[in-house]
Order: C-alpha cells, then sequence, then structure tokens
C-alpha cells in the first residue's frame, strides 16, 4: 500500500461509503464485487483525513466572506434584524449532466457570519493556530445549530 495517498474529496468519500453499504448488504456477485473496489479506492485515496470541503459553501461565496472579514476586523458588526449581505446568485437548475455535483439541501452557513468571527480574531493580532482552531470551532457552531 501506498504511504503518501491523495487525501479523497467528497465524491470518493460518498462513492466509498456507498460501496461499503453494498458490500454490507449485496448479493452474490454485488458483494464481492464492492468490496474489491472498496479495496481499490482505499489504495487509492485516504479517507482518514477529515474532509476539507464545507457542505454549503461555494467559490462564489467569496465576496460575502471578504466583506464578513473586514467588517469584523473593524469592530463593524451588523445590528440585530439587519439583514446580512446577500450571496452569490444561483443560476437556473438545468437538467444534470450524467455526472454532476449535485447542492446539498437544507440549512447552510453563512460565509459572512463565520468571516465575521475570524475578522474579529484577526483584529487582535491572534497567532494563526489560535485563528485556525477559532475557525473550526465557529464553523462547527453553526454547522450545528443548522441542524
Amino acid at each position: 500500500m501506498k504511504a503518501n495517498l491523495k487525501p479523497a474529496n467528497s465524491k470518493a468519500r460518498a462513492l466509498l461509503k456507498k460501496l461499503q453499504a453494498l458490500a454490507e448488504r449485496g448479493i452474490d456477485g454485488e458483494k464481492a464485487s464492492a468490496q474489491r473496489r472498496v479495496a481499490r479506492l482505499k489504495a487509492r485515496f485516504d479517507s482518514t483525513a477529515p474532509d476539507s470541503a464545507v457542505e454549503g459553501v461555494s467559490v462564489n461565496d467569496r465576496g460575502v466572506f471578504v466583506m464578513g472579514l473586514y467588517d469584523g476586523m473593524m469592530n463593524e458588526a451588523r445590528n440585530v434584524g439587519q439583514r446580512l449581505p446577500s450571496r452569490a446568485r444561483v443560476t437556473k437548475m438545468r437538467k444534470a449532466k450524467k455526472h454532476a455535483v449535485t447542492h446539498a439541501r437544507g440549512l447552510h452557513i453563512h460565509p459572512y457570519t463565520v468571516a465575521l468571527s475570524l475578522g474579529k480574531q484577526i483584529r487582535f493580532s491572534a497567532p494563526l493556530e489560535q485563528i485556525t482552531a477559532e475557525l473550526e470551532a465557529v464553523t462547527q457552531k453553526h454547522l450545528t445549530q443548522g441542524a
């Protein structure tokens, strides 16, 4: 087995989860085939590391995230009831292609809210390790509130 494997992306993790379920509950050749594919995926990807992508956040949210960082660093939090900046517009959904990535349903973390807390930490010249830990804590807090 290779020592330095590629980190598993969300697509590989989803496939691994489905194949493991099929390997447990499959019948006849399904079970054996799924077990072989699980072994190949594990040999190719490192799925032990935490998933780097946060569901519901896209590259298009960068502007709103930067706005939150700025407001946090300037200590200009929005008042209660004041609207958050709008997220990037979502284009009209068309018929999905064969291997298209589906969008997650339900509540998502608003990038402005996460960036605001991070911006406050940066403002007070916190060490990078502390900022990283704070970003992780804020992200988890907002994920658990949305669930």
